[in-house]
């Protein structure tokens, strides 16, 4: 799963709005002790909805709403206290806590994107605002929800693969109690695998395996689901495809395993829908036998990408690429030396990657042998390593792909 490069929507501007906290502030706050703090929304994508915005602490509780493309605030605030701002959005969220000097200060905001979870054997989307796992959310109305994408038009467009009432990609406005989705058409007889969305152009591919088990790979621009590309060519080699991702300059990473003399090999494979440049593979693992494939996921970020490679030659890999070259650059993971208490750098098995558009790297982390499942996020240069979930199918638990 990938989410391309979040556009940047903010700007130098502020709006000339002062709240000033009139019945919102202990009485014993001297107003004279106010000073402006100037709230700046950083790193929210160009098609965000209403904002929300509330500041708690230092004897005041200020609850917002703002309108589309709004970029920056200023409120009067008591000067020496430390207050939080959360600013939260369909998609996206910040949070910052500071401490308001006399002369007034600007406090710049990251919005950092939600995280969504595929469930897949609990048959649910689960929606967290960050690692910390407070604010969990489902979609429950589902069967096999295999991967989950934000658009460039803020929606949420989740695979939902179903034999009995149709595989499908569906379109969700935000998973509130009570939402369904609206349908993509899609192609009869699929199994959807992958979604990726390029906000730049305004394109979601997606890619499946027809009834014959050959993989295609479709774009729809209008962001409906009407096809307007498809680039099963540059994919009909392949003996799976399972995951997608879109970088700089509109390049396309496809991963997923080829059959090399009657052995399927995991295989990442860059190309350009708008350049005639051939496209470029890179082989990232051993022979496996073709009856146990690797599902191998990539994703882009800050100019590499990563690709989890849980058959790894030297066992639970996520291997990093130069995003241009495919050349290896790096590889981190290793088993857990103790199952019951693993270490920064221990994988259980990484499997699928979740909301990378974000400066951190989240992956999905299930042991395929043992009862392991949980979120794992980590910083490009693997410091900030923190892991959120066990197995189980209440709050807080996840039951990804394997069921024991």
């Amino acid at each position: 799963m990938d989410r391309s490069t979040a556009r940047i929507a903010f700007t130098a501007l502020t709006i000339a709005t002062i709240v000033v906290l009139g019945g919102c502030m202990d009485a014993s706050l001297s107003q004279s002790g106010n000073a402006p703090a100037s709230i700046s929304i950083q790193d929210a994508p160009d098609a965000i909805p209403d904002v929300g915005i509330s500041i708690t602490g230092g004897g005041v509780n200020i609850s917002e709403t703002v309108g589309p493309g709004t970029d920056a605030l200023v409120f009067e605030l008591p000067v020496g206290q430390e207050h939080e701002v959360t600013i939260d959005t369909t998609n996206f969220i910040g949070r910052k806590s500071f401490v308001l000097p006399p002369g007034g200060a600007q406090v710049d905001v990251q919005m950092l994107e939600k995280l969504f979870i595929p469930d897949v054997s609990t048959e649910r989307v689960v929606q967290i605002p960050d690692i910390r796992g407070d604010g969990w959310r489902t979609e429950p109305d589902l069967f096999q929800p295999y991967d989950v994408e934000v658009g460039p038009d803020g929606r949420l467009y989740v695979i939902n693969n179903d034999s009995a009432s149709g595989n499908t990609v569906l379109i969700f406005s935000d998973l509130s109690e009570g939402s369904t989705g609206d349908l993509i058409p899609g192609v009869e007889s699929a199994f959807y695998r992958a979604l990726a969305s390029d906000s730049e152009r305004g394109i979601i591919y997606y890619t499946a395996h027809d009834g014959t088990d050959t993989p295609f790979l479709l774009e729809s621009r209008n962001l409906n689901g009407d096809l307007s590309g498809t680039y099963s060519d540059l994919v009909s080699d392949f003996a799976s495809v399972w995951g997608l991702a879109v970088g700089e300059n509109g390049d396309v990473y496809v991963s997923g395993t080829k059959v090399v003399v009657e052995t399927s090999r995991p295989v990442v494979r860059r190309f350009s829908p708008d350049s005639a440049f051939d496209p470029v593979d890179r082989i990232i693992g051993p022979d496996v036998p073709s009856d146990s494939e690797p599902e191998v996921d990539v994703t882009y970020n800050n100019g590499k990408l990563y690709v989890t490679n849980p058959s790894g030659a030297q066992s639970n890999k996520i291997v990093q690429l130069d995003a241009k070259t495919l050349e290896p650059v790096g590889s981190f993971g290793s088993v857990p030396a103790d199952p019951a208490d693993p270490q920064p750098g221990e994988l259980y098995g990484p499997r699928r990657f979740v909301s990378t558009g974000n400066p951190l790297i989240t992956v999905i982390d299930e042991s395929s042998t043992s009862l392991h499942d949980r979120l794992v996020q980590f910083a490009p240069d693997r410091s900030s390593w923190r892991t959120y979930g066990t197995t189980g199918t209440g709050q807080g638990e996840f039951q990804f792909f394997y069921i024991f």
